[in-house]
């Protein structure tokens, strides 16, 4: 993992920012690995329906209502209501007592480290397909630059 004026990439709602683009934000909030590794690995114990309810679950926000969830979510209300009841008992979510049909994260790392580390997750096989097209395709002008990131982003190291 790289970093940028000293600091790691995996901060907490900074993507990576090239050095010729001055940063948006000033404060920036490190996730600790522990506490990263923590919420991943009670996540690898949910099924991947379950992972991807509450990947869809962070998409919305901190606080969600189950309606919208399942709206969004591909799959049964029943099932989506059971992979919401299994994140509360792996202490990711907590169901709110007002209004009754509305969920909210156990902490905002908590959701912050499910959407960046799960949706990087989904997109990295795109970004590996970018890049293997590039690859294949040199008389399109593929700049150096666009293959790197696009294999760096499919978290392909060579």
């Amino acid at each position: 993992m790289g970093d940028y004026a000293g600091q790691p990439y995996s901060q907490v709602g900074l993507p990576p920012i090239p050095p010729t683009h001055p940063p948006l934000y000033r404060l920036r909030v490190s996730i600790p690995d522990a506490v990263r590794a923590t919420i991943l690995q009670r996540m690898q114990r949910m099924t991947d329906f379950e992972r991807v309810v509450v990947m869809h679950a962070s998409v919305i926000g901190r606080r969600f209502d189950v309606d919208v969830l399942v709206e969004t979510a591909a799959g049964p209300e029943r099932d989506v209501r059971a992979a919401l009841e299994r994140a509360c008992s792996l202490d990711l979510l907590v169901a709110e007592t007002e209004p009754n049909d509305a969920y909210t994260f156990r902490h905002a790392l908590t959701r912050d480290i499910i959407y960046t580390e799960l949706l990087t997750l989904a997109v990295r096989p795109i970004h590996g397909r970018i890049a293997r097209a590039l690859e294949r395709a040199p008389e399109r002008g593929a700049r150096l630059e666009q293959l790197a990131y696009h294999s760096w982003a499919a978290g392909d190291v060579r």
